[in-house]
């Protein structure tokens, strides 16, 4: 038997519990898309297809009115916009669930029953943290499955990131992955392959690195006001830093952009840091510690760091760890 999947002919696997299409040939053309979600996230999706020359024919939000906003200000004139998620799917052949983690599932479910997705579409999530099969429902629909998560932040109130240039975790069955990567690569994007059990772990280090930065910043500033500088110019430091940080990170690498007391085995000064800790922000010392520990392991890699020195900095951050 055969299908039209993607506006090319291909075959379908009668050998698989789910019918699925594969491709006839190497290429991969780009779809039209429907977007489910008026968010960040979505809006960032929205703009970087329609930067890519895809057509957005679809947006679909909890209130038609959130879609229509979303389409005008991308200045998709002709793009249906609807409160039905269903209506929307049925009208494309890449739909791009960009909602919460939690409503994925239900989302995928209500346009099943409803016979939203086209058979031998490709129904996506966002996701970082799940697997491709939350979308189960779409899959027994007839339609292929995968999730490709953007490694960027969307804050609300805030115009969406370019996703040209940025890093995608795809995911998902051998008959979805080579049309999530050739998507991506369409977006101006770099795809990773994640595997599914590996997406907790992909997604905690994503966390880390993101959130907890904020967090350290956070903590920094709180340190500076009782150190008695004025919050302002207090930031306006600390995250030009950091910035000078990340641009060395990426010229020089992790281990070699490392500075500081700890890499370069200032015991002296890292004592100093622990009495004022100790002393004028005990509840910031384990994290501080905690940190340290780590940054010693980093130190000793990079070859700045000896021997002697680092036993002796793990021996006083453990104290207070």
């Amino acid at each position: 038997a055969t299908l039209h999947r993607w506006g090319r002919r291909a075959e379908v696997d009668t050998r698989s519990p789910f019918a699925h299409t594969v491709p006839v040939g190497d290429g991969h053309d780009i779809p039209d898309v429907a977007v489910v979600g008026t968010g960040a996230a979505a809006s960032a999706m929205v703009r970087g297809f329609a930067s890519a020359g895809m057509q957005v024919k679809a947006i679909a939000g909890r209130k038609k009115s959130a879609a229509e906003s979303l389409a005008s200000r991308e200045g998709l004139g002709g793009c249906l916009c609807t409160a039905d998620a269903a209506e929307a799917a049925s009208s494309a052949r890449l739909v791009i669930l960009a909602v919460s983690d939690g409503a994925i599932a239900a989302v995928s479910d209500r346009i099943a029953a409803a016979s939203g997705f086209r058979p031998g579409s490709l129904v996506v999530h966002l996701s970082g943290a799940l697997p491709s099969s939350v979308l189960t429902s779409a899959r027994m629909s007839g339609a292929r499955i995968g999730s490709m998560h953007p490694l960027l932040s969307f804050p609300r109130g805030k115009p969406p990131p370019p996703l040209a240039g940025a890093v995608f975790a795809v995911e998902g069955p051998a008959d979805s992955l080579d049309d999530l990567k050739s998507i991506v690569k369409a977006l101006g994007a770099q795809p990773v392959e994640v595997a599914a059990d590996s997406k907790p772990l992909y997604h905690a280090a994503a966390a880390m690195v993101s959130n907890y930065t904020v967090t350290l910043l956070s903590l920094g500033l709180s340190l500076f006001d009782s150190a008695g500088v004025p919050p302002g110019p207090g930031e306006a430091g600390l995250c030009g830093l950091l910035a000078g940080t990340v641009l060395n990170m990426k010229d020089s690498g992790s281990a070699a952009a490392l500075t500081g007391p700890v890499a370069r085995g200032d015991v002296a000064t890292v004592e100093e840091h622990i009495k004022a800790l100790k002393a004028r922000a005990p509840g910031i010392l384990p994290v501080y510690a905690a940190l340290g520990l780590k940054t010693v392991e980093l130190a000793l890699r990079k070859g700045t760091l000896g021997a002697a020195e680092a036993e002796i900095l793990k021996t006083m951050f453990s104290r207070h760890t």
